[in-house]
């Protein structure tokens, strides 16, 4: 009988033990994603961008990073810094959420950068 008991609380703890690794590895996917989502926001910009004079990025970029960061249920900032030559340089503030199930975590982590946009003359 008490190798029977012994062996059912072993299994008890394997099977937590798992569920919490499980966890884990879900929380590293959410912030893979997140910054999968960065890193592709940071290059569309740079490369797809064009600023206007009065230091705005074009709709179509805009819009484009927009949708892409409501599919991933993150939020995008983006806002003028400064002007050096051809480029105007931007602040880009990105808010992706980190979740947990086991542990009741919700977070929204940010991550900040400033990406080079080719300035439109005229």
């Amino acid at each position: 009988m008490k190798s029977i008991i012994e062996s059912s609380v072993y299994l008890v703890i394997m099977a937590l033990i798992c569920i919490i690794s499980l966890d884990f590895i879900f929380i590293n996917k959410s912030i893979c994603k997140g910054q999968e989502l960065q890193q592709y926001i940071k290059d569309t910009i740079t490369i797809h961008a064009n600023s206007s004079p009065s230091h705005d990025i074009d709709n179509l970029t805009y819009h484009k990073i927009n949708n892409l960061a409501m599919q991933y249920n993150s939020s995008i900032d983006l806002e003028y810094f400064d002007t050096v030559n051809n480029y105007d340089y931007y602040n880009v503030t990105i808010m992706y959420p980190v979740k947990s199930g086991i542990f009741n975590i919700e977070k929204m982590c940010s991550f900040s950068s400033i990406v080079s946009v080719i300035k439109e003359t005229g």
